[in-house]
């Protein structure tokens, strides 16, 4: 909450890019931000729609909006772009092209922190994801940084949340 209330512009349309079932657009409409929301997920948005019918989200995919250059004042990515097998970058230039200069992206991804890096140095990742469905990529602090500021974006500020549930995905026995 901290981060949408120190940076996300009052006035201006926002978006939450890959909104899941809308909880933040949902919760930041009601607290009076120009929010929509957008899903790859017809299922996700019939569900959103059949509770809150007047909810502005649509179905679409993030990485090709059909919105004019500099659309959106905030733009929101809450747990999206890592889910890319291709990578963020494509996501990213897009993100940047929506965003109207000065305006705010908020992005959050899974960080690969020092237990998930000291478990890669074990061997606890394979290399080969040969017969595995891709999920997820995390990330350093270094490698998104250098993706984002790479699509055009000036970063301003971290934010760190929710550590404990990477270590609990890390380490079965928290769970």
């Amino acid at each position: 909450e901290e981060a949408f209330v120190r940076y996300l512009p009052k006035k201006g349309k926002i978006i939450e890019a890959g909104c899941g079932l809308g909880y933040y657009v949902l919760a930041l409409g009601r607290r009076g931000y120009n929010i929509e929301g957008m899903e790859w997920s017809h299922v996700a948005v019939g569900l959103i729609k059949k509770r809150y019918p007047k909810l502005r989200v649509k179905t679409g995919d993030v990485r090709n909006m059909s919105v004019k250059d500099g659309y959106y004042s905030g733009y929101i990515s809450l747990g999206v772009i890592e889910h890319f097998k291709s990578g963020p970058e494509d996501y990213l230039r897009e993100a940047n092209r929506v965003l109207k200069s000065g305006g705010i992206a908020i992005i959050s991804v899974p960080h690969f922190n020092l237990l998930r890096q000291i478990k890669k140095l074990l061997g606890f990742y394979h290399e080969s994801s040969a017969g595995l469905e891709f999920y997820q990529y995390a990330f350093t602090e270094t490698e998104i940084d250098s993706l984002i500021e790479k699509a055009g974006f000036k970063i301003i500020d971290h934010f760190r949340y929710d550590a404990y549930k990477g270590i609990k995905e890390e380490l079965p026995f928290l769970r």
